[in-house]
């Protein structure tokens, strides 16, 4: 009998370290094509660019010949750390703007009926299917001279004339960064906040928490997932945008992107520019990073 229940079971596992193994085969192959997409056109691409922003120039050829002048360049120079630090200054208005607009909006929808969210779910995504540049040009008709803020303001009797100071500064750089982003916020802040359970609260209040006490010390922990990739959303692409205060920034509203564009454009020094990049990028890496580790220890941190 013995000898009939042990050949079977070693069948069974040979049987199933070869299933095993056909599936490790067949999830390599899957993911070898998405693998290769990454590697040619983002790792690479980026690896070169490491690769420039030690190379020099002589004229409009890169010479490989290695120096860290182009970092040196960053932080001497004040255009490139000045803007930098006005591009992290922006970024982080508009995120938390975003935050503080989206945080209500989004707990209304989450709090809906699973048909109802996912109604007030798509009116949310809508303005994110037309043309970013179409919205932008928009702004500059709401902000510019004969615009509809002045003209509104001018009807009220609240202005004497048309103001300059709606257009073409870091004013409207915000206000329109705020506008095309608030989407990125809401989207994960309401998928974080719909997986968490309405009788948490009423637990809550049964320990003897106050609403606004339930709401500071339970929802906002547990919903800092969610707050997280919300702002991850959100800062990066407001930091590294050079659109938007190209065309609506005028020359108060220039930000890092649009030096970093120039580098790689008009000045034709690739080096500099990837150095630019580089430095932006690890600063905000450290800041997101940061972001990370606090969210993470304070969602430990629910106490009712």
């Amino acid at each position: 009998m013995a000898q009939t229940i042990l050949p079977s079971r070693a069948t069974e596992f040979h049987r199933s370290a070869e299933q095993t193994q056909g599936s490790r085969a067949g999830l390599i192959a899957l993911l070898a094509a998405p693998a290769l997409f990454v590697t040619l056109f983002i790792l690479l691409p980026l690896g070169i660019m490491f690769l420039y922003s030690f190379w020099t120039t002589e004229g409009s050829q890169i010479v490989p010949q290695w120096t860290l002048e182009h970092y040196q360049a960053y932080f001497s120079k004040r255009l490139f750390y000045a803007q930098s630090l006005k591009s992290l200054r922006v970024a982080a208005m508009v995120t938390g703007t975003c935050l503080l607009l989206a945080y209500p909006v989004s707990y209304f929808i989450a709090t809906r009926p699973a048909r109802q969210r996912s109604i007030w779910l798509l009116l949310t995504t809508v303005p994110m299917w037309s043309s970013y540049i179409v919205r932008i040009y928009a702004w500059r008709t709401i902000l510019g001279l004969d615009g509809v803020l002045n003209s509104a303001l001018l009807s009220l009797g609240l202005l004497a004339e048309p103001s300059k100071s709606f257009s073409f500064n870091q004013f409207a750089v915000y206000i329109t960064l705020t506008n095309y982003l608030l989407p990125f916020m809401i989207v994960p802040l309401v998928s974080t906040l719909e997986k968490i359970p309405p009788s948490i609260f009423q637990a809550a209040r049964d320990l003897g928490s106050e609403p606004l006490d339930a709401f500071r010390r339970v929802l906002i922990p547990l919903s800092l997932p969610g707050v997280f990739v919300g702002c991850l959303n959100v800062f990066i692409v407001a930091l590294a945008d050079y659109l938007t205060p190209a065309l609506v920034g005028g020359t108060d509203g220039v930000m890092i992107g649009n030096v970093i564009q120039s580098e790689f454009g008009a000045s034709f020094n690739w080096p500099l520019g990837a150095a630019a990049t580089y430095v932006t990028a690890a600063i905000a890496m450290i800041l997101i990073l940061t972001l990370r580790w606090l969210t993470h220890r304070r969602a430990k941190e629910v106490k009712f």
